[in-house]
């Protein structure tokens, strides 16, 4: 098994992929919304040649991505794939996987306190403390970790944030428990990509087989089973 994930940004690349899109209507959108929109479009794009290529299948020229009810995105054709898009201020990311996976980016940028209240419990936070440095900004990494899982499990804001719960700091991963209802477990895996930490989410289960490098030069991480 084998999983993808692709970091790219679409300065520049706006039209051509409006013209792509042309059942999605985009023109309402604010171009720092539909910059965000299309950069995680192409990213998941990305990620699934990627991943065929690995498999020895030629890429696609045209990949049709589309959503689900829950609003999942998918490919059409390879609809037992599951895929996780996340954008934030211009930089889309996209995985591929044969099992559930969820990424998130996020800026790195303030927040107000409010927001660490809401989405965790103090132990959290002084799990994450230090995770990349001295600098690491807490409340951005805890959303990411704790979206990426909420994505994989396609339930988006359906649940608090507080009811997934971070347990424990690993070798460059978090375990991660979810109570709603039975409880799931989660490897997280994040990333310092400069301005933006990226996480990637995917069950415990699959930790024995699966393994995430990130490539920060060419901007790509991929994780392997």
């Amino acid at each position: 098994m084998q999983t993808d994930v692709s970091i790219t940004s679409v300065a520049g690349l706006i039209e051509p992929e409006v013209r792509e899109n042309k059942s999605k209507p985009l023109h309402h959108l604010s171009d720092s919304v539909k910059t965000d929109f299309l950069a995680g479009r192409m990213a998941l794009k990305k990620a699934f040649n990627q991943y065929l290529s690995k498999k020895k299948i030629h890429p696609l020229e045209k990949v049709v991505i589309k959503n689900s009810q829950s609003g999942q995105p998918y490919i059409e054709g390879y609809e037992t794939l599951h895929c996780s898009i996340g954008h934030s201020y211009g930089l889309g990311v996209g995985a591929v996987a044969p099992f559930r996976i969820g990424i998130d980016v996020e800026k790195i940028r303030p927040h107000q306190d409010s927001l660490a209240n809401y989405i965790a419990e103090p132990k959290e936070l002084l799990l994450v403390e230090n995770f990349f440095n001295d600098q690491t900004d807490k409340i951005t990494l805890v959303w990411t970790i704790k979206e990426s899982v909420m994505k994989a499990m396609g339930i988006g804001f359906k649940i608090s944030p507080k009811q997934v719960k971070i347990l424990r700091q690993g070798d460059k991963f978090f375990e991660v428990e979810v109570l709603d209802p039975i409880p799931s477990y989660w490897y997280v895996r994040p990333v310092d990509a400069e301005d933006y930490y990226i996480s990637v989410a995917y069950e415990k289960k699959y930790e024995q087989k699966t393994s995430v490098d990130w490539d920060s030069e060419i901007g790509i991480s991929s994780a392997n089973a």
